[in-house]
């Protein structure tokens, strides 16, 4: 890749515009990607002229619930096309949030993709290796080990190359040379503004959720908690409390606040007592029986190792431990009340 030296008062680095327009067009391509996924829901063989199931078309009636589960994820995945879309534009224009904003995602995608390999390598393989027979039988798919390959490859070999790149002092200096105005992810560290992009996440996630709730879409709601397993009304209020607080804690963090840092101090404590009871009282399985998933759905749960046991609770409870870890290392940054404006962010 040709790059050459610019010279910034007594800064020299080497202009990575290039590749920032290169790994943009990688963006754009994965946006396109996830614009596929969408038509394949929507052309996904079944039953699309009619809403409710008939006797002189009985195949309605296996194929309206799987209607219901993808809308769910032709709106993510639509969102997840506007993302890459807005990221890889902003990277052949070499702008500073779209370095930042792609930094920031691509930890959160390696660290989801290796948090994902451990849970396939200690629950879902041996529950696979479990379900195939020992001796004489048919040995484990073929399809599996291609699947493992590719989930590597898509989870933490491609989040690795763009942390790679994004992280490059040389990229850092040429968008800042590139876009020399300062821009809103410039106002907060990086570090800290990870905690408020990752609490706007959610906060978007339950709205969505609940909107398809409202209007019949998706599975039941259902929430576990501390070991119990709430669903409907008293679930939907849990999700609108956990709602207004990480809206609450995105906000504060960006204005490094003390006060949202120990909000989020004290939800990832919670959530941490919440796995290790919902793993100590609850099987998987229940939790997908209270989504009212069909029999085709549960059982494609069973054979793909999902139902790994009360260990999958347990698993769940690795994001808030490292959370907590996370936001005790960003402790430094934040001040006892709202940040003032002529507070400048460092940057990674």
């Amino acid at each position: 890749m040709a790059t050459e030296t610019t010279t910034v008062g007594e800064r020299a680095f080497k202009d990575r515009k290039t590749g920032l327009v290169l790994f943009g067009i990688v963006e754009i391509l994965i946006g396109l990607f996830f614009i596929l996924a969408i038509g394949s829901l929507v052309l996904r063989p079944g039953c699309r002229s009619c809403s409710t199931p008939s006797a002189t078309n009985p195949s309605c009636a296996t194929s309206s619930p799987d209607i219901k589960m993808m809308a769910p994820a032709a709106v993510f995945a639509g969102l997840g096309a506007i993302w890459f879309f807005t990221m890889g534009a902003g990277s052949i224009r070499c702008r500073r949030w779209a370095r930042s904003l792609m930094l920031l995602f691509a930890w959160f995608w390696l660290l989801s993709g290796l948090i994902s390999m451990l849970f396939v390598a200690t629950i879902a393989w041996p529950s696979m290796q479990s379900r195939t027979p020992s001796g004489g039988g048919s040995p484990m798919p073929a399809a599996f080990f291609v699947s493992i390959a590719v989930t590597f490859l898509v989870y933490v070999v491609l989040p690795l190359a763009f942390v790679w790149f994004y992280n490059s002092k040389d990229v850092k200096a040429t968008v800042e040379y590139r876009d020399p105005q300062v821009r809103w992810t410039d106002r907060c560290p990086l570090p800290v503004l990870a905690v408020s992009l990752l609490a706007g996440w959610f906060v978007l996630i339950v709205l969505v959720s609940l909107i398809f709730a409202w209007f019949g879409i998706g599975a039941t709601a259902v929430f576990p908690l501390f070991g119990r397993l709430l669903t409907g009304t008293v679930a939907g209020g849990v999700q609108v409390s956990l709602m207004v607080v990480a809206a609450y804690v995105a906000w504060g963090a960006y204005k490094l606040d003390i006060r949202a840092w120990w909000c989020a101090v004290i939800l990832a404590i919670l959530a941490i007592a919440s796995a290790v009871g919902n793993a100590l009282c609850l099987d998987p399985m229940q939790i997908y029986d209270k989504m009212h998933l069909s029999a085709a759905q549960m059982e494609a749960i069973r054979k793909c190792g999902m139902a790994g046991g009360r260990w999958t609770y347990g698993m769940s409870g690795l994001w808030p431990l490292a959370g907590l870890g996370y936001l005790l290392w960003i402790r430094r940054f934040f001040c006892r009340g709202p940040r003032m404006d002529d507070v400048n962010s460092p940057q990674n």
